[in-house]
């Protein structure tokens, strides 16, 4: 066996021991501590510079709500002095918050009307800086109530208001300085960056250690199992072996390659065993050779002359015995395969004896079918003609049934047109009938009218009478109008007796109208029922069509299938024909066969037998 691998482990192995041991810088732990030392150093740096405004804003928040805790509590305090503008009180109160550690830089307390009551220092620049600042935002920072910057200032402001009260008295702003603020900042951030750092030195240390006893250590068992195979050490085993990582991966792999050591040295000890019996079965195999060679003439002799004689046609021949011992098996086998072979040949020619009696009564058959299916063809042809006459006959029925549906339609359209005019002539009678018991009512009034003033007249006349002469006048305008009165009377009466015979003709004539409205609507659902029975007969001579057109497809389509059919049986009775003539080839080519025994052969092959014995 091929020692693969060996050659390079054992340089390498020399290559180490020249150099002596792998030194720490160089060693494989050395190289992942020192990838994961700048992988947690970058990890820190991006931390860090992620964090910083994190860390900055967090910080200046709180800073910012404890320093707007403190002017609201100086607010609370000089709300009493700031009423009354008191800046000395003012002063005093806002005086001991002012120290280095407090970062207070100015304070301004400002009136409602904007003028500045107190103020540290009294005429500095801060103080007017902190006081524009506010009145340019004074809106914005009440609403708020979040202190921002102006410059180096964080400007707080707070109203100064009384307990219970909604009052202002003025504001209180205060101006605190940012540089120790920044150095806390800093400060905080730092100590995060420490914390971070110790931890990435644990977590390096943590990952060096278990590296170490994970990876490096079993490396280095490995290695020198590896200088022990390299040395001709194939007893001892390979660390490892049982581990599911990598390292498990390459001492299987040594445990392979020491077991194929094993097997080596093994193969070439059987094969020194194997050549010396192969010199003996090569001695005892040439004497075999010799041996089979002649026993194989013999049987290629015997084969030969059967089979030139099945060649002949002859199905009787047989070896028999005849074959050497090593190949009688063969010789059952070629008897058997050519009996079998004269079996079927004999059945071959009764079946084809049967075959052409079977082919005459087909072909007979075939001749009666196409004859049959030529006349089915000539009776669906005219069946499929008659149908299609009865197809168009029914569509024109189909469509004169249409023509009186939409004439019946047309019809019942008009009538109940007409019902509605009627109707409405209903409604017309009725709205006159009511205006001729208004005109009655009117024309009673009238009459009314008339009599009051014949009495009126008649008064008149008395009157008149009893003035003398002095009243003839008048009461000749009073028997004018006494006589007006009759007439406008006698005339009302005439009116209202006319209007009593239209009323009554009227009512005649709404009973009249609404008889022939009553009429008009019977027709119109007698039209309508006869045109549904128009449409359902319209509806089922579509329908009967239809069906006579699917009839008279299936009947064409039955005509093409019979044609076909009528085809198929003449091309049926030419291949019958065609099967008969090769049937009677197929006869006259197994009669070349002889199926009876042949004595003359075997005396043949008992000769081959006897001169190869000789």
């Amino acid at each position: 066996m091929k020692r693969w691998g060996m050659s390079d482990l054992k340089s390498g192995s020399e290559q180490d021991e020249t150099g002596g041991e792998v030194s720490f810088r160089r060693s494989l732990l050395a190289k992942i501590l020192g990838t994961i030392t700048v992988v947690c150093a970058l990890g820190a740096l991006v931390t860090a510079l992620v964090n910083y405004p994190i860390v900055r804003d967090g910080y200046e928040h709180s800073q910012g709500l404890m320093r707007n805790v403190v002017t609201d509590q100086l607010a609370s305090s000089v709300s009493g002095a700031m009423r009354w503008q008191k800046a000395d009180v003012v002063s005093n109160t806002y005086q001991p918050l002012i120290t280095e550690e407090s970062e207070i830089l100015t304070v301004v307390a400002i009136a409602p009307d904007g003028t500045v009551v107190a103020s540290y220092p009294a005429d500095g620049t801060l103080a007017t800086q902190a006081l524009d600042a506010f009145q340019a935002s004074s809106a914005a920072i009440m609403a708020s109530g979040e202190p921002f910057t102006t410059g180096d200032l964080m400007i707080t402001a707070s109203p100064v208001t009384k307990e219970g009260d909604d009052e202002v008295f003025g504001h209180i702003v205060i101006g605190w300085g940012t540089e120790l603020m920044a150095a806390q900042t800093m400060t905080v951030f730092w100590s995060i960056v420490l914390v971070g750092s110790l931890a990435a030195l644990i977590t390096i240390g943590v990952i060096g250690a278990v590296v170490n006893r994970q990876v490096t250590r079993p490396l280095r068992a490995v290695a020198e199992r590896i200088d022990g195979l390299t040395s001709g050490d194939l007893d001892s085993s390979v660390p490892c072996g049982g581990r599911k990582d990598e390292i498990g991966t390459i001492g299987r792999a040594l445990e392979l390659l020491r077991q194929s050591g094993h097997e080596r040295v093994r193969l070439e000890g059987e094969a020194v065993s194997q050549r010396a019996a192969a010199d003996k079965e090569r001695q005892r195999g040439s004497e075999e050779r010799d041996r089979s060679a002649q026993e194989l003439a013999v049987a290629a002799d015997c084969l030969g002359l059967a089979l030139r004689r099945l060649a002949e046609g002859d199905l009787t021949i047989r070896v028999g015995d005849d074959l050497p011992a090593a190949y009688q098996r063969l010789g059952k086998d070629f008897d058997a395969a050519v009996g079998q072979l004269e079996e079927a040949i004999a059945d071959v020619s009764g079946g084809i004896t049967k075959l052409k009696s079977g082919m005459s009564e087909i072909a007979n058959a075939s001749s009666d079918l196409s004859s049959r299916t030529e006349k089915q063809a000539a009776t669906l042809e005219q069946t499929t003609s008659t149908v299609s006459e009865i197809t168009a006959k029914v569509d024109e029925a189909a469509r004169g049934a249409q023509d009186a549906a939409n004439t019946m339609s047309k019809a019942k359209s008009d009538a109940e047109e007409s019902g509605e005019i009627v109707s409405r002539a209903v409604s017309a009678m009725g709205d006159i009938e009511q205006s001729s018991k208004q005109i009655s009512d009117i024309i009673g009034v009238i009459d009314e009218i008339a009599f009051q003033t014949n009495l009126l007249a008649l008064n008149a006349g008395v009157e008149a009478a009893r003035a003398g002469e002095k009243g003839l006048g008048f009461a000749v305008v009073a028997q004018e109008v006494r006589e007006l009165a009759q007439r406008s009377a006698e005339a009302a009466k005439q009116i209202k007796g006319l209007i009593s015979v239209s009323s009554s003709q009227v009512d005649d004539g709404v009973v009249l109208v609404r008889q022939t409205g009553d009429a008009l609507q019977r027709i119109v659902h007698g039209m309508g029922d006869m045109s549904g029975l128009v449409e359902g007969i319209s509806a089922f001579s579509r329908e009967q069509a239809a069906g006579l057109k699917r009839v008279n497809e299936a009947l064409v389509q039955l005509d093409q299938v019979t044609q076909q059919n009528a085809a198929m049986s003449e091309e049926a009775t030419a291949a019958t024909l065609a099967l008969t003539g090769q049937s009677e080839g197929l006869a006259q080519a197994v009669a070349r066969f002889r199926v009876e025994l042949n004595t003359e052969v075997e005396d043949d092959l008992d000769g081959v037998s006897s001169r190869h014995a000789a």
